[in-house]
C-alpha cells in the first residue's frame, strides 16, 4: 500500500519537496524507477551557481523501515534516518528532506525540537497495510 499511495500522491499532488532550511530551491520529483525490485523515488535540486542539477533517489523499502521504527518510537531524528535509510543516505543527507516532506504531506509527522514526532499511527498502519 505504501508504494501506491506514493505513486497515487507523487507527482499528482506533491511534486516538489520544501527543504527544511528555508530560502533555497525545492527538490523536483523526476521519475518513478525500479532497481533490483526495489522502487525508487528520483528527485533532482539545483547545485548552488543553478548551472546543474543534482539527480538524487529515494528508495521506498526504506521509507517502510522508517515508518516502522516511527511506530515503535513515536519519533525519529536524523540519526534514525541514517540508519533506516543508508541506500538513500548514500546519496547525500536530502533524501532526509524529501522523506520528512513526505510524510508531512501524509499527516504522519509533526515537527518539534529537531524530532520529527507522530501525528497519525492509524495512517502509519494505513500506508504499511499489505506490505
Amino acid at each position: 500500500m505504501l508504494e501506491q499511495a506514493l505513486k497515487k500522491a507523487i507527482p499528482n499532488q506533491l511534486k516538489n519537496f520544501e527543504k527544511l532550511i528555508g530560502g533555497h530551491d525545492p527538490y523536483h520529483f523526476t521519475t518513478w524507477d525500479k532497481k533490483d525490485g526495489a522502487s525508487i523515488l528520483r528527485y533532482w535540486f539545483w547545485d548552488k551557481t543553478e548551472t546543474k542539477k543534482n539527480h538524487k533517489r529515494v528508495f521506498v523499502n526504506e521509507i517502510e523501515e522508517l515508518l516502522k521504527y516511527l511506530l515503535r518510537a513515536q519519533r525519529f531524528t536524523r540519526a534514525d534516518y541514517d540508519k533506516y535509510c543508508p541506500r538513500t543516505r548514500s546519496d547525500g543527507t536530502c533524501g532526509f528532506a524529501v522523506i520528512v516532506r513526505v510524510l508531512e504531506y501524509f499527516q504522519i509527522i509533526d515537527i518539534a525540537d529537531g524530532e520529527y514526532r507522530v501525528k497519525s499511527a492509524e495512517k502509519i498502519h494505513e500506508l504499511l497495510s499489505n506490505q
